[in-house]
């Protein structure tokens, strides 16, 4: 230790000694350099500092009180909606302008307006039929009213390789058609940017044919792709035959990879019906799902050892194919 500091020390301790004595009301010793405050420097300081409070010293400094900072916020700032308020990128989704990812690019793009003004947030809120929300090369877009005019629903026979996509630049194309380009007249004239413009409920890959639904209302288009609300009816060819014991664990549920490293549980229970089955070598199923996973029916029948030679959609809902001819189209009747 060194000398300034232990004198340091030695007055410290014989200050606490005569403050502690006084405050006991004891008079002061004169050995006041009680060697017990050398083996323990901090117990003194704190001691001394507990002593000069007590007496109502003002030796003590006090602290200055530091003011709280507020918390950092990571990512955007959220908003809470108003009454009647809308965010901007759900609005133009609701109104069948743009879908939601497609409206963020286009306010990232300063395409949209908003009373004159370039909008720049996504998650700016507008007053719906308050509020002028334009998009430049579409014009001025307003909310359907859903319940003096029923949203359109089109019934499309799509054909195979034909790609459930409405970007003509897509890259998943790979020299295939895509909706935009299969859809007949003058349904193809309702796509996008006509407003509302009608989209496609759900998917169906490129190497299935069968029904695929297209609606103008977004609302709708989320209940028909809901989990467990809507069945959906397949008929799917495969081979070779399968077993008995493979048909009960594709009706109980099956775990299957959606996608590239995905898992999101078994497979909801399913009906599964045999159709034909001539011989050991192909069968005919009937599938009747309340789901729609990327690739189901075809990732189940290869968890059982099952090759689809082809797959047609036959109905969703109450909405069945019927007897459209491949590659037309027909509005939904009743």
């Amino acid at each position: 230790m060194h000398r300034a500091s232990f004198s340091g020390v030695v007055q410290l301790g014989q200050t606490v000694t005569r403050l502690g004595r006084a405050a006991a009301g004891k008079p002061a010793s004169p050995n006041t350099a009680h060697p017990w405050f050398l083996y323990n420097p901090k117990a003194a300081v704190a001691s001394a500092v507990v002593a000069l409070m007590a007496t109502g010293s003002n030796a003590v400094p006090r602290r200055r009180c530091r003011r709280a900072r507020a918390p950092v916020r990571r990512g955007p700032t959220p908003v809470v909606l108003g009454e009647g308020c809308e965010k901007l990128d759900r609005f133009l989704s609701k109104a069948g302008a743009l879908s939601r990812n497609e409206a963020k690019f286009a306010i990232l793009r300063r395409t949209v307006r908003v009373n004159g003004h370039i909008a720049t947030d996504p998650w700016h809120r507008i007053r719906p039929g308050c509020d002028h929300v334009e998009i430049d090369g579409i014009g001025l877009i307003k909310l359907p009213d859903w319940s003096n005019m029923p949203p359109s629903v089109i019934l499309f026979h799509k054909p195979q390789d034909v790609v459930v996509t409405l970007r003509r630049d897509d890259p998943v194309l790979q020299g295939r058609e895509s909706v935009c380009e299969a859809l007949p007249l003058p349904w193809r004239n309702q796509l996008a940017p006509h407003v509302p413009a009608l989209r496609p409920v759900g998917r169906l890959d490129s190497d299935s044919c069968g029904l695929l639904l297209l609606t103008d209302s977004s609302g709708l288009a989320a209940q028909l792709t809901e989990p467990g609300v809507c069945e959906k009816e397949y008929l799917l060819r495969v081979h070779p035959a399968p077993s008995e014991a493979a048909l009960v664990r594709m009706r109980h549920g099956l775990k299957i990879q959606d996608g590239q490293d995905a898992f999101r549980g078994p497979t909801r229970p399913c009906d599964v019906v045999v159709v034909e089955k001539p011989s050991s070598a192909f069968a005919i199923l009937r599938f009747t799902l309340c789901e729609g996973r990327n690739r189901q029916l075809r990732r189940m029948c290869d968890a059982v050892g099952l090759k689809v030679e082809w797959l047609s959609r036959l109905r969703i809902g109450p909405v069945q194919l019927g007897l459209l001819p491949l590659g037309e189209a027909r509005e939904a009747t009743g």
